[in-house]
């Protein structure tokens, strides 16, 4: 289920918002995840690779940012 804390805000405020964190909140990652179509990933991840995961999530939304510039 979608958390709906998060759906308002743009993809460059989740990763800010990610990049100052002092931990890695669950509900977040899963919406930077899902955002990058990786939703399943991180839901198969554990906690030796859901870092994994979100750094292949970043990576894919900071590359379509830059596509949009």
């Amino acid at each position: 289920m979608r958390n709906l804390k998060y759906i308002h805000l743009s993809t460059d405020e989740l990763l800010s918002i990610e990049s100052v964190a002092d931990f890695h909140n669950p509900e977040l990652i899963a919406e930077i995840c899902r955002r990058a179509g990786l939703a399943k990933e991180f839901e198969m991840s554990n906690g030796e690779t859901f870092e994994a995961v979100l750094a292949k999530a970043v990576e894919i939304l900071k590359s379509r940012d830059a596509m949009d510039v």
